[in-house]
């Protein structure tokens, strides 16, 4: 399961509401000892949270993956030049919801070319 952090990336209230979900039927079954160590729940769901970065980090672009190297994270993907433009192309698809600063993230945003993700 991949879901956002505390910070739900932009601070968005449905962002922080899904990782507050995750995060407490997680706990749920641990509380209820349904889920195992991480070393004994190979093959079991995982889940990750993506990781929110701040204003300067989140529109370098690519310039991130340097900075995103040297720090720790549990996953790092770096998405090819398809599919970046693939998932420019699915926001496209939403013209209403383009807004100048969604434009600035199409230009600009680190998300669209790389995502480092925590085990939560």
């Amino acid at each position: 399961v991949v879901t956002f952090d505390a910070g739900g990336v932009s601070g968005h209230a449905n962002h922080i509401s899904l990782y507050k979900a995750v995060r407490y039927n997680v706990c749920k079954l641990l509380w209820a000892g349904l889920v195992l160590l991480r070393k004994q729940s190979q093959g079991r769901c995982c889940v990750l949270v993506l990781e929110s970065v701040n204003l300067f980090r989140k529109y370098i672009s690519f310039l991130d993956v340097l900075i995103s190297c040297l720090l720790p994270r549990d996953a790092l993907f770096i998405l090819t030049e398809e599919e970046t433009e693939q998932a420019k192309r699915a926001m496209r698809c939403h013209r209403s919801q383009l807004l100048w600063f969604r434009q600035l993230y199409l230009l600009c945003s680190r998300y669209l070319v790389l995502n480092s993700l925590r085990l939560l």
